[in-house]
Parts: C-alpha cells; sequence; structure tokens
C-alpha cells in the first residue's frame, strides 16, 4: 500500500471511530436525558397521587357523613308508619355499607399507586438527588421531649375506613332486627343480597389490569431493572 493510501486509510478510520464514539456519547447524553425526564415525571406523578389520596377521601367521607346524619334522623323521626322506618334505616344502611366498602378499596389503590411513584422515584434519586426517599432520618429529641413514631397516616386512614365498615354492618343489624325481632321481611332481603352482591362487583371487578406489574425491593437493587 502507498504512502498516501495509508494515509487515507489512517484518516477514514479516525474519523469512523470519532463517528462512533459520538454516537456513543450521543447516545448515553439520550439515556441521561430520558433518565432525567423519567425521575421529574415519577416525583411529580406522586405528589399528584398524594393529592387525589386526600380528595377522594374528602369525596367519600362527605356520602358517608350524609348517610350517617339521614340515618339518625330517621331514626329519631316521628313515623306513623314503622314499616316505612325501617326500611329507611335499612336502606341508608345499605348505602352507607356500599359507600364504606368503596372508601376502603379507593385508599388500598390509591397506596399501591403511591408507593409505585415512590419506588421509581426512589430507584433513580442517587443520580440526581441522591438518596432522599430511601433513607429515613429520625431525629434525637432532647430530653423531656415527646417521641415521634413513624405512624403511617394512610394505614390509619385505611383501619379507620374498616371501623367504618364494621359500624355500617352493626347499624344494618340494628335496622333489620330492632328490639326483640328475630325476623325481618323478605323485601327487607332482597335489600340486604342486592348490597352484598354490589359489594361483590366492587372486591372483584373493582381491580385494575397489572400484568406488567412486577414485584420490586429497594434494598435489592438487583430488582431495580427499570429502563430509563
Amino acid at each position: 500500500m502507498s504512502t498516501k493510501g495509508t494515509k487515507e486509510y489512517q484518516f477514514r478510520s479516525k474519523a469512523l471511530d470519532e463517528a462512533k464514539a459520538h454516537k456513543k456519547a450521543k447516545e448515553a447524553a439520550d439515556v441521561k436525558t430520558r433518565a432525567e425526564m423519567a425521575y421529574k415525571q415519577a416525583v411529580d406523578t406522586r405528589k399528584f397521587e398524594i393529592e387525589l389520596y386526600w380528595k377522594r377521601a374528602a369525596y367519600f367521607w362527605t356520602f358517608i357523613a350524609a348517610a350517617l346524619t339521614g340515618w339518625v334522623a330517621v331514626r329519631g323521626a316521628t313515623l306513623k308508619e314503622e314499616d316505612v322506618r325501617q326500611e329507611l334505616l335499612i336502606v341508608l344502611s345499605c348505602v352507607g355499607l356500599v359507600f364504606a366498602c368503596a372508601w376502603f378499596l379507593v385508599n388500598k389503590g390509591s397506596k399501591f399507586w403511591q408507593e409505585n411513584w415512590e419506588a421509581h422515584v426512589a430507584i433513580r434519586e442517587d443520580d440526581f438527588t441522591g438518596s432522599l426517599f430511601k433513607d429515613i432520618v429520625a431525629l434525637r429529641r432532647e430530653k423531656g421531649e415527646p417521641e415521634l413514631t413513624s405512624y403511617s397516616v394512610s394505614r390509619i386512614n385505611r383501619l379507620l375506613s374498616q371501623i367504618v365498615i364494621g359500624l355500617w354492618g352493626l347499624l344494618l343489624l340494628h335496622s333489620l332486627f330492632p328490639a326483640g325481632a328475630t325476623t325481618f321481611s323478605g323485601r327487607y332481603a332482597a335489600i340486604v343480597v342486592a348490597t352484598i352482591a354490589a359489594i361483590v362487583v366492587l372486591f372483584k371487578q373493582g381491580k385494575s389490569k397489572n400484568e406488567k406489574a412486577r414485584p420490586v425491593n429497594l434494598k435489592d437493587p438487583s430488582t431495580w431493572k427499570i429502563e430509563p
């Protein structure tokens, strides 16, 4: 090969290497950009899910409080026909029970999606902000100061919804079996059956389809394999 041919080959080889290096650098920059965008999106969506969590709670509390107020009002009202009072109490109890069950399921669903986005943030945060979500700091208290405990607000809310379910269940039993009664009318049974069917539908059909969901352990980086 002539000297001219050798120089031309070296020039082309160098240009090819530079092109490959430029391509790799561009790909790396694109990956970093996508990762940063994904991190910001995860942070914003997590914040949005938390806001929605409390808006949903307020929504259900409004309906449950209205049903409870109605139940108490009917219970204390003076009606000529006792059957009408009992039927109203049963209907209100069933409505309250359905809304309480729906609230419980919405609490669980909201927490699932909140934890999903918290996991996305925790997995990506080391490259941008450091370990903020994975590290929990408990400040030392001065002598005489009360100790603080990491109670879960969402868990307490979920437990409260279970208590409300129990309360409506008791009110329904009280409405079905007033003082001294051991049986109730067949039409009341139809209302109760319809209520149970509605609750079963909520539990069975209320789930979203998460075929692609997979378990992630934030303490085990080998389970973090999420694309940028």
